[in-house]
């Protein structure tokens, strides 16, 4: 593999500073020095094949920083669409002060459905068991769609 000229993995400068070595009547790259003296790689020569796997680990790192933004981009566009509710979480002994259904977190860590009245407490709409170590709550979204 000859080139006329590499580019550094670390600082980018371009550089022309590398010995070739014959293998088997094939000529190849052994090792290479920075052009850019205040480049770590300036000092002494580098092996050729650590010299490209930092190059390959620098374009991977490349490559995953595009994906995570694109990613974070299309979380960010899906996160809150204009008709979305933000759920907002309320610390007991607060009430809700209408009767829609909540999503209840116990002390236990275990989360329930369950809407609050205020003869029976919290109560929990699948079973109709009373709730009596809520920790928090928050009103279910309504009217959400994700178009």
């Amino acid at each position: 593999m000859i080139n006329n000229t590499y580019t550094c993995p670390l600082c980018g400068s371009k550089t022309e500073d590398y010995f070739v070595s014959m293998n088997r009547d094939l000529e190849c790259t052994t090792d290479i020095r920075c052009a850019n003296k205040n480049c770590f790689f300036s000092s002494n020569y580098v092996p050729f094949r650590i010299w490209m796997h930092i190059e390959d680990v620098k374009k991977n790192e490349i490559m995953l920083q595009r994906e995570n933004r694109m990613l974070s981009e299309s979380i960010d566009k899906m996160a809150l669409k204009p008709n979305q509710e933000i759920i907002e979480w309320h610390q007991h002994p607060l009430y809700p002060e209408t009767s829609r259904c909540c999503i209840v977190e116990c002390t236990d860590n275990c989360f329930y459905v369950a809407h609050y009245s205020y003869v029976d407490g919290w109560l929990n709409s699948f079973t109709c068991e009373q709730l009596s170590n809520v920790k928090s709550w928050a009103y279910l979204p309504i009217g959400v769609t994700n178009d």
